[in-house]
């Protein structure tokens, strides 16, 4: 995976057993962080510059992420983690079906009595903080209260395990996808199904919002499909085995299999091509204004992109690249 942290500036991508940490202002990398194999998900604080990871053989750890020192560690195994939006609390899970909640400041449990009854696969705190929603192999997706870690709601509608959840922009909405090879869009207000997405030939492995959370694009097998939210049609389909919507206005980054293609995403004009990667995309995510991409690939690097020239900005080489 690849993710740049709250101002922009610095980039983490990992790979199954380090992350590499990138400095943009001067293009260099600033250091690498080893661990044991098996890293399975890295996310910056919304708040300050450190850096948590998730990995079922190591468990949490949080680091600071402009020097590398660790911080502290929680060895229950986990496969994936959720920042809440102030950066005071981090949300994470796995194979032990248990959500931990935790004060990342005191280090304090607030919570691990929450749970599904089969592994925890994704978690994602809405924008106001004040909710969390999991999901898990039990095919449930659950609303918890952020503050008192009740269930508000326990929603049902797919029928495999649910692989991937991510809230929108405005908080209003949520969108998840399994192994159904199915795409759902949840009201989070009413905690109900708005929109069933389908047709697609394989599992959706990733989804992506559009800035005014009126769009959504879901990337199965090796096409991207993009849907309206509001008319709830598929308006244009993509070869593609990953797609991300620019944060800010029409463009969306799709690659397919080691190249990468910024169209317009109302008409489908190519507006700018990628070339750098030898073998096949695996990541991709863009900076907070659109201005940058940074992609990873099975090729063993991650790469930076300036997404108006279309010029490769840095490049840098990981081991046993995810």
């Amino acid at each position: 995976s690849v993710s740049f942290n709250r101002n922009d500036r610095f980039l983490a991508a990992n790979s199954l057993d380090e992350i590499a940490v990138w400095d943009l202002q001067s293009g260099e990398r600033l250091h690498t962080i080893k661990a044991r194999r098996g890293i399975s998900h890295v996310a910056w604080s919304p708040a300050d510059d450190r850096l948590a990871a998730a990995s079922k053989q190591q468990g949490i750890t949080i680091w600071d992420g402009l020097t590398g020192k660790k911080q502290r560690n929680w060895p229950n195994g986990s496969a994936c983690l959720a920042w809440d939006p102030q950066g005071h609390r981090l949300a994470f899970g796995g194979q032990d079906q248990r959500i931990h909640v935790l004060d990342t400041e005191t280090g304090d449990q607030l919570s691990s009595e929450i749970r599904h009854v089969a592994e925890i696969t994704a978690l994602a705190w809405g924008s106001d903080g004040m909710h969390l929603a999991s999901a898990g192999r039990d095919t449930t997706v659950r609303i918890w209260d952020g503050i008192k870690c009740d269930e508000v709601a326990r929603l049902r509608g797919h029928v495999g395990a649910v692989t991937s959840l991510d809230w929108n922009p405005l908080g209003t909405h949520f969108v998840t996808a399994a192994q159904d090879q199915t795409v759902k869009i949840w009201d989070a207000s009413r905690t109900e199904e708005q929109i069933s997405l389908q047709g697609f030939a394989d599992r959706v492995k990733s989804t992506s919002w559009g800035p005014q959370s009126n769009f959504i694009v879901a990337s199965s097998g090796s096409w991207s499909r993009l849907w309206s939210i509001d008319r709830g049609t598929q308006e244009s389909e993509w070869q593609g085995q990953i797609a991300v919507l620019h944060p800010v206005d029409d463009r969306i980054a799709i690659a397919t299999q080691s190249e990468i293609q910024i169209r317009d995403r109302s008409t489908g004009e190519l507006v700018k091509k990628l070339d750098g990667h030898t073998k096949g995309v695996t990541a991709m995510h863009w900076d907070s204004k659109g201005k940058r991409l940074a992609s990873a690939s099975w090729d063993g690097t991650a790469r930076i992109w300036d997404a108006e020239t279309g010029n490769e900005v840095a490049c840098t080489r990981l081991s046993h690249l995810d």
